[in-house]
């Protein structure tokens, strides 16, 4: 699949943070690359993390992709995902704000989501996570954030030596 890294969230957000978020990089609990962006939450809406990037020209691509894991659950848009071509303000007027869907405890959670305009994103120089709703104690994991067009895909035949099919016992 066609696809470009945004962030790999395999070190730390450094151009801002709200002091009800702590973050620390974790390289115990990942789930791709060699570690994870930690972020331990205090209480706060609207607290949030930025980190500028090289500028991404993303307006050929359809989804946001990325890994989320809590100690508690979390519900759909309980976090942001902002993406500005200026410095994210995660207020809701960067071009894009995107909600994290709801992930259950303790569990790595794939999330995919779609871009509001993704014809408009053609400089990305800044990122940022939002902690949105359901201020409280928790402690959240992000891994590679990266965005992936949704109808492009490379298909190849496999060799049959290479494949089985597992039958039921």
């Amino acid at each position: 699949i066609t696809s470009q890294i945004i962030h790999e969230c395999g070190g730390k957000f450094t151009e801002s943070t709200d002091a009800e978020l702590t973050q620390t990089v974790d390289s115990e609990d990942y789930k791709r690359g060699g570690s994870s962006l930690k972020l331990t939450t205090t209480a706060g809406d609207g607290s949030f993390i930025i980190e500028s990037i090289s500028s991404l020209d993303i307006s050929g691509y359809t989804h946001l992709e990325g890994w989320v894991k809590a100690t508690t659950a979390i519900a759909a848009a309980d976090f942001n995902i902002c993406l500005d071509d200026a410095t994210c303000t995660c207020d809701g007027n960067d071009k894009e704000t995107l909600a994290v869907p709801a992930a259950v405890a303790d569990t790595w959670t794939f999330f995919r989501i779609a871009l509001a305009n993704p014809e408009s994103d053609t400089a990305i120089v800044s990122v940022g996570i939002e902690y949105n709703a359901n201020s409280g104690t928790n402690t959240v994991r992000f891994d590679e954030l990266r965005v992936v067009h949704n109808d492009e895909a490379d298909w190849f035949d496999i060799d049959r030596a290479l494949w089985s099919i597992d039958k039921p016992n």
